[in-house]
């Protein structure tokens, strides 16, 4: 916390920036089923500026320009997809589908290549507080989590429709493996809480990671070897995107200037998509689209800031 002391005897009395919260241009990015363009919702900044009266800093956006936005891998071809944001985003591994959420429901869009025909959605839930859909291989079914006190818990709904069924009550965030077997979720398991496993059923449920302060989107590699997942080592510090084998042990903090929650392993399992962000930060540098390369170990930038204007 930042304290600015006044003196009574006169002098400077200017605000100083205060730690006011930072605003992410960037969220949910979601690698295409080719792994050729990552996919995000995307509100373009126009500008940063700190006010010396109230010590804050201000946000100014584009929101005409808010949408689904994409971007090669390569940081090239930029464009609007959709003229709106997509919450939880997730591509079937055929492409077929794009789930995500919307007022509280699971929705599933028809796509072909980066079209994405919302008029063509099917809804699949009626919970009003659904979130986290992930596909299970043969893009027949959809999993997903439920906030709501009495139903809180992991479901699997079917793309045909039909009643969802509940694989393990207040776990959530689930990420299904690879092979269809397993899924990965955040929740309690003998009162341990942390990163679990279990079968899709739910059986066979154990904690492979209880080390942290919050864990938030545990996602397998597509080789089904390593879990990734963005947790914090401390209440002051910042979330940040780890990587781990499949069983809970070598974990690897993979970033180091903070990550908002949400990300995505590319589909070839070389390289993870996710949002830099530091809470605290007002640089330009942060809120944007960026990725981690598993061969060189380094990330690099795909989105800029400020990215509209004058």
């Amino acid at each position: 916390m930042l304290i600015v002391l006044g003196s009574s005897c006169g002098g400077d009395h200017t605000n100083r920036p205060r730690p006011s919260y930072a605003t992410s241009a960037c969220a949910w990015p979601v690698w295409s089923p080719s792994g050729t363009y990552v996919a995000y919702s995307h509100i373009p900044l126009k500008q940063i500026s700190y006010d010396p009266r109230s010590g804050t800093y201000q946000y100014v956006f584009c929101e005409s320009l808010t949408g689904f936005w994409r971007v090669d891998f390569d940081g090239s071809n930029e464009r609007m997809l959709l003229p709106v944001t997509l919450d939880d985003p997730d591509w079937s591994v055929d492409g077929r589908y794009l789930a995500f959420e919307a007022g509280g429901n699971i929705w599933a869009a028809p796509t072909v290549g980066d079209s994405i025909d919302l008029g063509g959605a099917l809804q699949l839930t009626s919970s009003s507080d659904s979130f986290s859909p992930s596909w299970n291989p043969s893009g027949s079914e959809v999993s997903f989590s439920v906030n709501v006190n009495s139903n809180a818990g992991l479901y699997i709904v079917p793309i045909t429709g039909g009643p969802a069924r509940l694989v393990g009550a207040r776990w959530t965030e689930p990420d299904w493996s690879p092979d269809g077997s397993k899924f990965a979720f955040v929740g309690s398991v003998g009162g341990q809480f942390g990163i679990g496993v279990c079968d899709t059923n739910g059986t066979n449920a154990h904690i492979i990671r209880s080390s942290g302060i919050r864990f938030r989107y545990p996602k397998w590699s597509p080789d089904g070897s390593q879990i990734a997942f963005t947790t914090k080592t401390s209440n002051e510090g910042m979330v940040q995107l780890w990587v781990m084998s499949a069983d809970g042990t070598g974990a690897t903090q993979l970033t180091t200037s903070g990550a908002l929650d949400n990300f995505s392993w590319r589909p070839d399992g070389k390289e993870i998509a996710y949002v830099r962000f530091d809470l605290l930060s007002h640089e330009y540098s942060n809120g944007v689209v960026a990725v981690r390369n598993f061969t060189t170990g380094s990330s690099r930038a795909l989105t800029t800031n400020p990215s509209c204007g004058p």
